[in-house]
């Protein structure tokens, strides 16, 4: 918002003269502006003018981010302002004071009509659904949920005796999901156990009236019906009140297409001359609160009529790209409106594709065609991280609207639900990305101009208190803290949205519409989903108590966010009953039947071949992991020379948490993680080591620094396209280059960059590029390969490591290996894991003592076996203050970090023959040397000072876990658990001389017979890592070969070669902290 101003608040002293001001300039306290040749300007002696700019981020102190001198004489300043005082009161008790201003407001001044207007304070009609109390039947589930126990009874009193028999014309699909979603939500809930009985003369007065304000004391039990004892018990009087308004409008569904009218009389059915043009959100997201109703009366033709009417729509999709349009003709079938996309018209139907499989999976009909018309949404309807609007028949071929609808921020929550929780994260971060240009989403967006679309024109502007994009970060938030603990950070924008409602839309009688998100003009309108979705979201992201978040409790939040519970189906007699009752003949009936069969194992055997493309690029993978024999490591070779004991040889075993046939848990289908079901069809498992690096990465955080104004499918770091890239053969290079050094500074203030590319013959790469280095996961696979760089001071001089991290899933045993290497740029490369009681855990090293890579470059691998030293009954030390020796004398002890420096640590356990650092976060890194240690201490190089590495805090706590379940079960039998807690701690350097011999003759060869001198080799001969491709072909007599990672160093850059030997990375140093990425094919030159 721009403002003319008097005083500029934000230098330091008084400025000579404007031009000078630089984004540098940050405050001091308040300073009268003043001009260096008075306040006229120019030949005219015009005043002079300065407009500040107040930019939507906040700032701490505040800054200047721009200026600029346009027209001459007038100065436009860019001002970050100082980010507000954080709210003494807690998020949770100011919602519910926003929940009951507005609340109050419609009960007081518009009850009973349909909606509040907040601005006139008075009630209206709600034009789509012309009947009372629509908003006090939407809200009423949300009043549970806050503890307003009873607000929500004395609604289920107003309600009782209610009929929905008035002549009015209303939305089968608004109708559909706020006022009998409402009375089902509210139902639901109602049968709940109450934490806190509430007495019946606070719902009744004496006289037999349903109270108004607050409780009072006193006993009404004379009321006959009402009392039982003192304690108020619901009768299911909701139930009446869902069948006879679904009873009201089951007409609708009577077309010859069985897809629904959109609008019905509730006393005469559908009006006459009444449009057969339906929407595929309005005609397709009816399904679940229709089913859920038969299955609470027992008839059947609820739960039919709306499972037809999606599967209709979805059998009319197109046949090249699987999309289906946003209108449809309700009698032919034939679409009216051809563009597709998951905006206006058209989010709700694929939502309700989804969570009827997830809440209702006895009809598999519903996953099969989710699956099918949802990867055809990824296929051809995204672009990038945004969802456009495109023609059904072409998809994204034939261009594409580049509109951003409010409505549609409700895909990463979707996302959620599939346990793509890194795929959400990208979308939810670029869609606050918009929110935070306006502090609210507009409806329409342009994402290529970044700006509102068409100026804020024809409503495009308005923001009418959606709720879509907080429900997705509160579901990705719910999801993040159930498998790493926290957050992800997503409860910060949400505590900006709640600042943002209450600053810019609350009235004396609640809450407006926003009609321009630039102007921030309110609108006078408070729809009734702002307190049934909006204020509900908000409220429960911050309460981890809330009785909806119990595990196990299995609720699915309807598309108006009611909450809904699995029930079992109808018995064989109620849907034969409902057969006869449908619209429809018997031979009609048999003819969709058979039509979607048909469609069915269509799509059925289309998903079947997306996942044998998959397994045949899986295939070299398979007949490698099959050479190794019972899932044998090549590190645990190593541990049967140096541990001739056969029961302390320590061998891979297939992790019974994870299922063999996929990186999932193997979860029932009514089990749910906080909220919300995940499915075992398609879930990955979110605590599988792949997800837990992209997670220690910041990958699925909220990130308020994070730019999606490039779109993802065209961004590569060195400006060119990802789908130019892939042209290039056996390599693409993934670097910086000169064009884009003005970006490096950029890259560094927004966080990790991300892109896809597909190479010929192999398939999709996903990069992710840091300061430091880069992800590359291998799509096809999975497969995930971390390089980065690392500084560190060695001999009064900084030292360049790098450190490499890889996970791959074992087809044959379903376990997944995680492996982490570090070594220096001149060809020493070494592994670091620790194994215990059949599981082994990656590990990084120190930077000093006998695991410094020059220690062992002179005296070689280091290894640590022996009794690991736990308390049982206690926690972890921190191995500051403690002396070594160890309880009962054990050879290994972990500490966690803190408290001292790791080199003080090493020295503190100098009896002991290994360290293990558990993390305090979810990765490794290399322990620097202390600082504060005397450099002449001669302890420094003692040989008694243990190996010390380091283990993430989740393999640290898994590790730790195991390790006192197993001395405490030794112990109860009264034995001593030192006698069976060993552990191996090893770090071997990588001799890879074999694999990549070969290749360095074929590069000799090409060089014409001379040995380059060069470091810095020509990228399109280091493509061949070595002539290895029999390989793949048969597993070879050198085991040593299926070592894994393979990595290679040299001067100025780093080879990894992956797991199935078809592809490999090269990191090469193209200037100091700069380096280029290329991603190539194994085997080809």
């Amino acid at each position: 918002m721009e403002e003319k101003i008097t005083k500029i608040n934000h230098f330091h002293s008084p400025p000579t003269s404007l031009g000078t001001l630089t984004s540098t300039s940050t405050s001091g306290g308040s300073t009268q502006k003043i001009y260096s040749n008075g306040s006229k300007c120019g030949p005219k002696n015009l005043p002079r003018k300065s407009t500040v700019i107040t930019t939507s981020n906040c700032c701490s102190p505040p800054s200047i981010t721009s200026f600029s001198e346009s027209p001459t004489c007038s100065y436009t300043f860019n001002l970050c302002q100082p980010c507000p005082p954080p709210s003494h009161i807690s998020p949770t008790v100011l919602i519910k004071k926003m929940f009951m201003h507005a609340y109050d407001n419609y009960i007081y001044n518009a009850y009973p009509s349909s909606n509040l207007l907040p601005i006139s304070c008075t009630g209206n009609k709600f034009d789509l659904i012309r009947i009372p109390m629509v908003t006090l039947i939407d809200t009423m589930d949300t009043l549970y949920l806050m503890g307003n126990y009873t607000e929500f009874f004395r609604n289920v009193e107003r309600l009782r005796g209610m009929r929905f028999g008035v002549d009015q014309n209303v939305s089968v699909f608004e109708t559909n999901i706020r006022v009998l979603g409402g009375l089902m939500g509210a139902h639901f809930l109602a049968t709940e156990t109450l934490t806190s009985p509430v007495p019946v003369n606070s719902i009744w007065d004496g006289e037999g009236n349903v109270r108004s304000g607050p409780s009072t004391d006193g006993d009404c039990c004379s009321i006959k019906g009402f009392c039982n004892g003192t304690s108020y018990v619901y009768d299911g009087v909701l139930v009446s009140l869902m069948e006879d308004l679904g009873t009201r409008i089951l007409p609708a569904f009577d077309t010859d297409t069985g897809i629904p009218y959109g609008t019905v009389n509730l006393v005469s059915g559908v009006p006459k001359g009444e449009t057969k043009i339906a929407s595929l959100a309005g005609a397709g997201s009816l399904s679940i609160e229709m089913e859920a109703l038969s299955r609470l009366t027992g008839d059947g033709i609820y739960g039919r009529v709306g499972r037809k009417s999606v599967k209709a729509l979805w059998r009319r999709r197109n046949a090249e790209t699987g999309l289906v349009g946003k209108h449809v003709d309700v009698g032919s079938g034939r679409w009216v409106e051809t563009v597709s996309g998951v905006g206006s018209n058209s989010d709700s139907f694929y939502e309700y594709l989804l969570k009827y499989s997830l809440l209702f999976p006895e009809d598999e009909d519903f996953w099969i065609m989710f699956q099918d018309v949802w990867s055809s949404v990824e296929e051809h309807v995204k672009q990038g991280l945004w969802y456009g609007d495109v023609d059904m028949a072409r998809g994204n071929k034939g261009g594409s609207r580049t509109r951003f609808e409010s409505l549609a921020s409700f895909v990463p929550g979707l996302q959620v639900l599939l346990g793509e929780l890194p795929e959400a994260s990208k979308s939810l971060n670029a869609f606050y990305a918009v929110r935070s240009k306006y502090n609210f989403l507009p409806e329409r967006f342009d994402y290529e101009a970044w700006d509102v679309e068409g100026g804020g024109s024809d409503g495009a502007g308005q923001h009418p208190l959606r709720p879509e994009i907080y429900e997705s970060a509160y579901l990705l938030g719910r999801a993040l803290k159930a498998i790493n603990g926290n957050d992800g950070g997503w409860l910060e924008p949400l505590e900006d949205a709640i600042r943002d409602i209450e600053k810019y839309t609350r009235t004396d009688c609640g809450y407006a519409s926003i009609e321009n998100v630039v102007t921030k003009k309110l609108k006078d309108d408070m729809p009734s989903y702002f307190l049934s979705e909006t204020l509900k979201y908000l409220y429960l992201a911050f309460d981890d108590d809330n009785k909806i978040h119990e595990d196990g409790a299995g609720w699915i939040f309807t598309t108006e966010a009611h909450p809904i519970k699995w029930l079992p189906d109808l018995d064989k007699e109620a849907k034969e009953k409902a057969v006869k009752d449908d619209f429809h003949t018997k031979a009609q009936n048999r003819k969709m039947d058979e039509l979607q069969k048909t469609e069915i194992a269509k799509a059925k055997k289309s998903i079947a071949d997306k996942k044998q493309r998959l397994k045949k690029s899986r295939k070299k993978e398979k007949q490698i992991v099959a050479a190794l024999g019972n899932g044998k490591d090549h590190i645990m070779n190593f541990l049967e020379e140096i541990y001739t004991d056969d029961e302390d040889v320590v061998v891979f075993k297939p992790n019974p948490d994870f299922r063999s046939d996929s990186e999932s848990f193997d979860w029932n289908y009514r089990d749910s993680a906080g909220s919300f079901y995940v499915p075992t069809k398609s879930c990955p498992n979110l605590k599988h080591p792949k997800y837990k690096r992209l997670h220690a990465q910041g990958r699925m955080d909220y990130d308020r620094n994070f730019d999606p104004k490039k779109r993802v499918n065209e961004y590569c770091i060195d400006g060119t396209k990802a789908s130019d890239l892939a042209k290039s053969g056996s390599s693409s290079s993934l670097g910086p280059s000169q064009q884009q050094q003005q970006q490096q500074q950029q890259q560094q203030n927004d966080g990790p960059q991300q892109t896809r590319f597909t190479m010929d013959g192999l398939g999709d790469f996903d990069v992710t590029s840091f300061v430091d280095g880069f992800l590359v996961e291998y799509v096809q696979t999975g497969e995930v390969i971390e390089i980065s760089s690392v500084k560190s001071t060695y001999q009064g001089g900084i030292k360049e490591y790098i450190q490499v991290h890889a996970s791959n899933r074992d087809e044959m045993t379903g376990h997944t290996q995680v492996k982490a290497s570090v070594g220096d740029f001149d060809g020493n490369v070494f592994d670091c894991e620790v194994a215990v009681e059949g599981e082994a855990f990656p590990c990084s090293v120190a930077s000093y003592g006998k695991t410094r890579i020059e220690t062992m470059i002179e005296k070689g691998n280091v290894a640590a076996v022996g009794r690991i030293e736990v308390a049982v009954h206690g926690v972890l030390e921190g191995g500051c203050g403690d002396a070594g020796g160890g309880r009962e004398g054990g050879d290994i002890k972990m500490v966690k970090r803190g408290q001292c420096t790791f080199e003080a640590k090493t020295l503190q356990q100098a009896p002991f023959k290994g360290l293990i650092i558990v993390n305090s976060e979810d990765n490794r890194f290399i322990m620097a040397e202390s600082e504060d240690v005397n450099k002449l201490d001669p302890r420094r190089n003692s040989e008694k000072n243990p190996i010390t590495v380091m283990v993430s805090s989740s393999d640290g706590e898994k590790l730790y876990s195991k390790l006192q379940a197993k001395a405490k079960a030794k112990e109860s039998s009264g034995l001593s658990s030192n006698d069976i807690l060993t552990g191996v701690i090893t770090v071997v350097k990588q001799d890879n001389s074999k694999i990549f011999k070969r290749g360095s003759q074929a590069k000799k060869k090409k060089l014409g017979g001379k040995q380059s001198d060069t470091a810095d080799l020509e990228y399109d001969e280091v493509v061949q890592f070595g002539d290895i491709s029999a390989v793949g072909k048969e597993p070879p007599a050198d085991m040593s070969k299926l070592r894994w990672p393979i990595v290679q160093t040299e001067k100025k850059a780093i080879q990894i070669m992956s797991r199935t030997r078809t592809w490999g990375l090269r990191m090469a140093k193209v200037e100091e902290d700069k380096y280029q990425l290329f991603v190539m094919k194994v085997g080809e030159s």
